[in-house]
């Protein structure tokens, strides 16, 4: 008599088990995603300590914490442009614990650049931006440069003198002075320091003859009457000194990009958790004290959700690339 064919016992319970696991795991992965946060929250920023990168999620730092039960810790890692807090947070566990604010540059500049990067803005997840402010040419008090013509004009009769610093090889104030040069005809040698508070020293200092710079790290001492903005690189004048021309009204257009702020996520990180940090900032935004706060240093607050966010990065890094082809600036 011929014996029945064993049934393959070990898969079937194999089988039963990964099931049950997923029964079993799945709600307690989903109930952890909507008791978050529940342990404080790395916040890498990829801008030194007082620079435009920095300041904008400082402020909005002193009300998330309130609004998100936890503590937030803000780690600066500003090396090599920025790209060492990217690729930081590219790296890092996507639980929400660890999460990028960086302004643009670091995002959709660096890598064209620098194609040694080895990161895209395509390896993080958006989760929202939340406002920007625009660079601009400065000089300090006794220059006797009033206007742009006459830094131009001079900058053309002496080619190779004057010198300019912005806040990084591969920063948004560099690349506007660049195509600048090369729209007016003029060589002016360029000076990068390690972001806008150091170049704001060297401006004070007389190190450079003119800097490249964001209006919230300088705006103060351009009240005071330390230093001189000449031009917006802007599309119109900035509300805060409508007395400067923009680039776009002196005939250099190209070069009147914002520089915004962010956060960002690893690429993995649950939806439910990109939610909850959006609904923060939204009402961390709405604040009146945070409001004063973003005012006092000329950062427009300007709130974009996640998707929106991910379409202006993709948009911006179409226009820089051809920006950085066209001053030839890809490192080699």
């Amino acid at each position: 008599m011929k014996r029945a064919p064993k049934k393959n016992t070990g898969i079937r319970a194999l089988a039963i088990i990964l099931a049950l696991a997923f029964f079993v795991f799945a709600p307690v992965s989903q109930a952890a995603e909507l008791a978050y946060p529940t342990r404080p929250i790395e916040l890498v920023v990829s801008s030194e300590a007082g620079a435009f990168g920095d300041l904008g999620p400082r402020i909005l730092n002193s009300k998330l914490p309130e609004i998100l039960g936890v503590p937030i810790v803000i780690s600066n890692k500003p090396h090599a442009s920025g790209a060492a807090a990217v690729e930081a947070v590219v790296r890092a566990k996507p639980d929400g614990y660890t999460l990028l604010a960086s302004a643009n540059a670091p995002l959709t500049l660096v890598p064209l650049v620098n194609p040694q990067v080895p990161y895209t803005f395509r390896k993080l997840l958006p989760i929202a931006g939340y406002g920007y402010a625009f660079n601009g040419i400065v000089v300090r008090s006794d220059s006797p440069y009033k206007t742009l013509r006459d830094l131009v004009d001079f900058a053309r009769k002496n080619p190779g003198k004057l010198t300019y610093g912005s806040t990084g090889a591969a920063h948004m104030s560099r690349i506007s002075v660049e195509l600048l040069k090369e729209a007016a005809g003029v060589d002016i040698v360029h000076v990068p320091y390690q972001g806008g508070a150091a170049l704001r020293a060297a401006m004070l200092g007389g190190h450079v003859d003119l800097g490249s710079i964001s209006l919230a790290v300088v705006l103060s001492l351009v009240k005071a009457g330390n230093l001189r903005f000449l031009v917006a690189f802007s599309e119109n004048r900035l509300n805060e000194l409508p007395e400067v021309p923009s680039v776009k009204e002196l005939g250099y257009a190209d070069s009147d990009l914002p520089t915004w702020l962010g956060f960002l996520a690893p690429v993995g990180t649950a939806r439910p958790i990109i939610d909850k940090w959006n609904l923060a900032i939204q009402k961390a935004l709405s604040d009146p004290g945070v409001k004063s706060q973003y005012e006092k240093v000329a950062i427009t607050l300007d709130y974009k959700a996640a998707e929106k966010l991910a379409d202006v990065m993709e948009r911006e890094s179409r226009i820089l690339s051809e920006w950085v082809k066209k001053g030839g600036l890809t490192k080699k």
